[in-house]
């Protein structure tokens, strides 16, 4: 059989058609090489770059740093910096979003691989400086993403955190729901509108507010215009919930209604508007972990018990009332009565002691009623009158 010479021109076509092939191939591995940034096929996504502004950098490997671009996908092993007044919002691959500005340095990291392990991934993210809003969007995958800030790790549990380290790195959780866990082994699940402070791994602080601060705020209204969840209610007592109340007290009493009940000696009741220096001394030395019940006394002789819980504290105390002679310096008759306050206080401010968490700060309502039971004086009228109080001071000393 003779063999037809291919026509010039069909052959032409052929081979031009051909390499059109291998340039369309060589053109998609240059995307794909781009969208990877250089990582590795198997490298963990964390999700891809939704915003930027400013001088936003990224540095990956070894290579020379390059501006972030939006679309991106952040990987595993990729360092983001947002310097100066530049910002990054990142869409997670599993849901929700994580911002961050004002000078912050994130570097992505699996820890499964970093450790040699292997296994599923462990995705994390490290943080240096500025501040960094995440927001996992419920309890899904998102939520497994570890945050480290220095001297302390904080897990999620599906509710937003927003991290503030442009000095002392401050975790604050709207809706709470995160665990700080620090070098030193401390524990602490701030609540709604408690601001835990982070100095090192072994000194924290509390501060309380009246509402999320104006960095957090900014974030939930633009979770909201995203459609992302707002943070779901928490079934925790929060670092104030934990708190044990131990050492003296310098309280002020301040009565707040009128006195009602029977006629005692008007210089016995407690007059609407009065105040009164209260010094009480609350033994919670035994008290490790809440709720638990200790010894109270006061001024002039005062005892009684209180039971702390849930960042309560219920106080019951009693002082004797005595009869005294007209310079009320002589007791004539010791114990014709007593004088009991009923209180319930909240631990408005907390402060760390070693592995505890002790109240400074207690503010809250009751009553105070003085039971007259022997007469000083001949006719007067034996019996109970009651005033409503507030009752609110700090630990001295």
């Amino acid at each position: 059989m003779v063999e037809t010479a291919e026509p010039p021109g069909r052959r032409r076509r052929w081979l031009l058609g051909g390499l059109g092939v291998l340039a369309v191939v060589a053109l998609a591995a240059g995307a794909f090489v781009l969208l990877r940034g250089g990582g590795s096929d198997d490298n963990y996504v964390f999700g891809t770059v939704g915003s930027t502004a400013g001088d936003v950098m990224v540095h990956v490997g070894d290579k020379e740093p390059r501006p972030l671009e939006k679309g991106e996908s952040v990987e595993a092993g990729w360092v983001v910096e947002a310097p100066g007044t530049s910002a990054v919002s990142l869409d997670l691959a599993d849901g929700g979003v994580v911002r961050f500005d004002s000078g912050a340095t994130l570097t992505f990291v699996d820890r499964a691989r970093t450790s040699g392990g292997g296994g599923d991934p462990e995705p994390a993210i490290e943080m240096d400086g500025g501040r960094t809003w995440v927001n996992p969007a419920g309890d899904g995958r998102s939520a497994d993403i570890g945050l480290d800030i220095p001297a302390a790790k904080v897990a999620l549990t599906g509710n937003p955190v927003a991290l503030d380290c442009t000095a002392t790195c401050t975790v604050e959780a709207p809706g709470g729901g995160v665990k700080v866990t620090t070098d030193g082994d401390l524990d602490a699940a701030p609540g709604p509108n408690e601001n835990l402070s982070v100095t090192d791994g072994t000194t924290l602080a509390v501060t309380t507010a009246a509402a999320p601060s104006a960095w957090a705020q900014q974030n939930l209204d633009a979770d909201a215009q995203a459609g992302l969840p707002a943070p779901a209610a928490v079934d925790a007592p929060g670092i104030k919930g934990t708190a044990v109340v131990d050492g003296t007290f310098a309280l002020t009493l301040t009565v707040t209604g009128d006195p009602s009940g029977d006629a005692i000696p008007s210089e016995l009741t407690f007059q609407n508007g009065k105040q009164f220096s209260v010094n009480l001394v609350v033994d919670g030395s035994g008290c490790v972990t809440v709720p638990c019940d200790v010894n109270v006394t006061a001024d002039d002789g005062a005892t009684g018990t209180a039971r702390i819980e849930a960042g309560t504290m219920n106080l019951s105390f009693n002082q004797p009332i005595d009869c005294y002679d007209e310079s009320f310096t002589n007791v004539i008759v010791p114990g014709i009565g007593t004088t009991a306050v009923q209180a319930l206080l909240r631990i408005t401010d907390v402060k760390q002691d070693g592995e505890r968490w002790v109240a400074s700060a207690l503010d809250g309502e009751g009553t105070v009623a003085a039971n007259l039971t022997t007469r000083c004086n001949e006719s007067e009228t034996l019996g109970t009158s009651t005033s409503t109080m507030k009752l609110s001071g700090s630990a001295s000393g």
